[in-house]
């Protein structure tokens, strides 16, 4: 087997051009060296727009002294100049994962992310991702990632899948990566499963574990058999994830689990047919009954803050609203632009300070899955005295607005202090279901963030 690569530049020999989407290249000097002398101290660069506008940046003092870290300790070459490592970062003439080893030093030396965004077109997000990405490649290469394997992950197109891994240590990556390679998965969605499930694998309960080993395909076995078992309205839906489970397996007993699933859907007697009554007979009739959770039964009044595109720290800040108290739940506080309920998810129950957000259009938040287009709220917890949490996601406000960052790329990054902690983005009720005067399962479907 092997990786099916979805476009992107061709890979040559070590050192050779490859394609980005700006379709630069970097040409060397007619100097002896092969090297253009520059002035690291002060220089311009063009910045794309209409007027082709230039920008004079300064780096900071010292900077040249700095080496590449991430890459192996006998392979750490110097730093090149600051504005070919932009260059080079902008044109991506190079392999991925050597370019990339630039940001996190540009980053720690002062310059801004925004400053790296214009001068070398890739935004802070790809850094992030890049970066991130180029240590979980190291990190495989160092654990002894077979070598076919490695010229695979070579293309600019294996940068966003390698950062799914990087909360899985080094053999967890290795399993993961030669499970990708024998299977051909490139899907973005997929690998992101396959990386969510390994993570998850120790979290599990012993008996939910029996039969299922600690390899790439029983992990993801094991989080299809748990979809599975949640499904209970479809059982055609149920059998095909049982389906897919049991091949993606690695070991018999996972399987035979997976396997159980299906015999014992297939093997329930169908449903009888029921016959018509007879002409002038009273038909039977049943009352509707409907199985409530939790969030669906009670709700939380929360503050609208304003739009998420025109949201600043100090307006998200303004709204004040009390826990409810007494024994009717009475909420006292102040919000100008009124107040929303919202059900009481365990992320909204768990909210110190919560907040809703109104979004013009969710597929246009950062980071958020199931984006159907439409309208939403997102609601935001404004009490960050717990620190930042793993595999959360807050607001930052920048000069250009605010944004929606992960945990990580705040500990990574020079990045502002969060106003926020973002907990789930609502969405309403699709026009199916309105048409159709269905009951939904839940009254509001909620957009994960990842």
């Amino acid at each position: 087997g092997g990786l099916i690569l979805p476009g992107g530049g061709q890979v040559g020999r070590r050192g050779s051009y490859l394609g980005g989407p700006l379709g630069k290249t970097v040409k060397s000097s007619d100097s002896e060296d092969g090297e253009e002398e520059v002035d690291p101290s002060k220089f311009e660069m063009a910045v794309p727009g209409a007027d082709a506008q230039k920008r004079t940046f300064r780096p900071p003092r010292n900077f040249m002294d700095k080496q590449v870290v991430g890459a192996e300790p006998e392979a750490r070459p110097e730093l090149p100049p600051v504005d070919q490592m932009l260059e080079l970062l902008g044109s991506r003439a190079g392999y991925w994962y050597e370019l990339a080893q630039y940001i996190r030093p540009l980053q720690e030396s002062g310059i801004p992310a925004n400053t790296i965004e214009d001068l070398s077109g890739i935004d802070r997000s790809e850094q992030n991702r890049l970066s991130v990405a180029s240590d979980v490649f190291w990190s495989l290469k160092r654990a002894g990632l077979a070598g076919e394997i490695l010229d695979a992950l070579e293309s600019w197109d294996m940068a966003p899948l390698l950062y799914h891994f990087c909360r899985l240590n080094a053999e967890e990556r290795r399993g993961a990566l030669e499970y990708m390679y024998d299977r051909g998965i490139t899907d973005q969605e997929k690998v992101s499963e396959l990386a969510r499930s390994i993570g998850d694998f120790d979290k599990r309960e012993l008996r939910e574990t029996r039969g299922f080993q600690k390899t790439a395909g029983d992990c993801l076995a094991l989080k299809l058999r748990r979809d599975a078992l949640e499904e209970t309205r479809d059982m055609d839906k149920r059998v095909a994830i049982a389906r897919r489970g049991a091949e993606a397996a690695d070991s018999e007993e996972a399987r035979a689990r997976l396997e159980e699933i299906v015999a014992q859907v297939e093997g329930e007697p169908e449903a009888e047919v029921e016959e018509k009554p007879a002409e002038g007979a009273k038909s039977e009739r049943t009352v509707l009954s409907i199985n409530l959770t939790a969030s669906e039964i009670e709700t939380r009044v929360v503050p609208v803050a304003g739009d998420l595109a025109e949201i600043t720290t100090a307006t998200l800040a303004g709204p004040e609203a009390k826990r409810p108290s007494g024994p009717f739940g009475i909420i006292a506080g102040t919000s100008a632009h009124g107040w929303v309920s919202v059900p009481n998810y365990p992320q909204v129950a768990r909210a110190l300070d919560p907040a809703a957000l109104y979004v013009r259009e969710v597929t246009e938040v950062q980071h958020l899955r199931h984006n159907t287009p439409g309208p939403g709220m997102m609601v935001v917890d404004r009490d960050l005295s717990a620190g930042l949490v793993d595999d959360a996601f807050y607001l930052v406000e920048e000069q250009d607005g605010v944004h929606v960052v992960p945990a990580e790329a705040l500990q990574q990054a020079m990045l502002a202090s969060p106003c926020a902690r973002v907990l789930l983005v609502c969405r309403q009720p699709s026009q199916t279901e309105v048409d159709d005067d269905e009951i939904p399962e839940n009254s509001m479907d909620y957009a994960s963030m990842g």
